[in-house]
């Protein structure tokens, strides 16, 4: 079947972030044992195998947090909850740490993917067309087009509400 813009937008983007997190991987790989051949290497590309100083722990948590990735559910979802209850302190640390720079690298390559949506909308891309990447214009426009009179828009406009959201950490803010 056709795919949609949003199938084929989510598919790039998580191709980048998995790209990433392999690459993570690799240099902590490389760091830690140069003497490993890259025919090796390439065996442990989706896996924390290979690096000694993660703990095996951790290296179970991310193995599941993989299953998660692939596949949502809420039995993955408790594997990954439990297998953190069975953690010690120092091994979540180690966890959290490690999935904090692999969030960061996420950011990063969502920053990223809106900028090259957005350079192929300003292109003329008309694949590209969503509601996250209109412009205000292209809006009010689309509005006015399915029957809406400018004051239907103003007094819609006007009934709106606006909310301070205080988050955590400026990452959250990116994903809101």
């Amino acid at each position: 079947g056709k795919s949609s813009f949003a199938d084929r937008d989510y598919f790039i983007l998580s191709n980048d972030v998995k790209f990433l997190r392999n690459l993570f991987l690799q240099a902590i790989r490389g760091h830690e044992a140069e003497a490993t051949s890259s025919r090796r290497m390439k065996e442990f590309k989706e896996t924390l195998e290979g690096i000694q100083s993660i703990p095996s722990e951790v290296r179970d948590l991310f193995k599941i947090s993989l299953l998660y990735e692939a596949e949502p559910t809420d039995k993955n979802f408790k594997a990954m909850h439990t297998r953190v209850l069975q953690m010690s302190a120092k091994d979540m640390k180690i966890a959290a740490r490690l999935f904090l720079e692999m969030l960061q690298h996420a950011n990063l390559v969502e920053r990223n993917h809106r900028v090259r949506r957005w350079r192929d909308y300003k292109r003329g891309d008309g694949s590209v067309k969503s509601a996250t990447s209109q412009t205000l214009q292209d809006a009010f426009k689309d509005l006015m087009d399915k029957g809406l009179t400018k004051d239907q828009i103003r007094d819609a406009l006007l009934r709106q509400n606006t909310e301070l959201v205080f988050t955590a950490h400026p990452t959250q803010a990116a994903r809101r």
